[in-house]
């Protein structure tokens, strides 16, 4: 129900990853950054499609690079074994975290659930 209603109020882009491209790789190689090789390799073993669109937008939103932008993965909680609830991290300035919501719990859970989450920004 949470997601019909969250698809109802969002359009969505589709997004593809560049960091594979070579013109992408030329670039990286051409600022001989260990700090943005660091990120490039987090967001690729994160979740590179998921976490590159949020590192995008929080990075765009935040064009001063003030660090007052935080981004947030929440993916709904399956029976998979790991589970990406990680504590928060930094990429620059901002910070990022992936949790997971179980759905198959009463509501006022969930509602603690995202209370929870929230606390991080």
């Amino acid at each position: 129900m949470i997601d019909y209603a969250l698809r109802r109020r969002f359009s969505f882009v589709e997004m593809e990853s560049a960091f594979a491209s070579e013109s992408f790789k030329e670039y990286q190689a051409s600022l001989t950054s260990p700090t943005f090789d660091n990120i490039i390799n987090l967001i690729i073993k994160l979740n590179d499609d998921n976490m590159y669109q949020i590192f995008t937008y929080v990075k765009n939103y935040d064009k001063n690079n003030t660090g007052n932008v935080s981004g947030i993965l929440l993916y709904a909680k399956t029976d998979e074994t790991v589970l990406p609830d990680e504590k928060p991290f930094k990429i620059g300035r901002n910070n990022f975290s992936v949790k997971t919501l179980d759905l198959n719990t009463e509501f006022s859970e969930i509602s603690n659930r995202l209370n929870e989450i929230i606390k991080f920004i």
